[in-house]
Parts: C-alpha cells; structure tokens; sequence
C-alpha cells in the first residue's frame, strides 16, 4: 500500500515536472520489487514516448496530431473509436507492442 501511494505521488509530480521542463520518465519494477525510475531529458516530445496518459477533454484527434500518429493506428492499437469519451487518466498507448497481454510480453 505504501508503495503504490509513493509511486502515485511520484507519477503526479512527475507529471507537473516534466510538462514544464519536458523530461521524459519511465517506471519499472526490478527483479527485487525495487521501483526503479528513470529520468531523461525530452529531445523531442512525440520521438520518446511509448504511450499518453489522457488529460481532461482531451480527443483522440489531439493525441495523433501531438505525437504524430494517424487517428486510425490509436483507434486500431487501444481498440477504441474516434468518437468514444475519453477519460482523464486512460492511457492511450501510440505503439502496437506496448499493449500489455501481447504474446511477446507473456512469460
């Protein structure tokens, strides 16, 4: 519990931080069940990431046209549609194998 709450925390701040000062992070368990984040610096915004965590009243238009990704792909790799309401929070992944539950992904 107390890890999930500290990495939440973290998630937000790093969120504020990295809008502001466009750095890219990413979030991993290690093999001991250590959190493990790592913090870069964003050459370029739409190069880096691997997904995009919806902001309020956010489309899925805005989304491909950021990161510059046809609206068509988004639709096909999160199985939504263009016209579907997207909640804040959800995260829309830009990449075909960073869905979780694919077969490369499964031990």
């Amino acid at each position: 519990m107390k890890k999930k709450i500290l990495l939440g925390l973290f998630i937000l701040f790093a969120n504020l931080v990295s809008a502001k000062n466009k750095l890219e992070y990413n979030v991993d368990y290690s093999q001991d069940n250590f959190i493990v984040v790592t913090i870069s610096k964003a050459s370029d915004s739409s190069s880096l990431k691997d997904y995009h965590i919806v902001q309020r009243e956010e489309s899925l238009e805005e989304i491909a046209e950021r990161y510059k990704v046809p609206v068509e792909d988004l639709e096909k790799i999160n199985k939504i549609s263009r016209f579907d309401n997207l909640k804040k929070g959800r995260i829309i992944y830009l990449k075909p194998k960073q869905r979780r539950g694919n077969s490369e992904n499964k031990k």
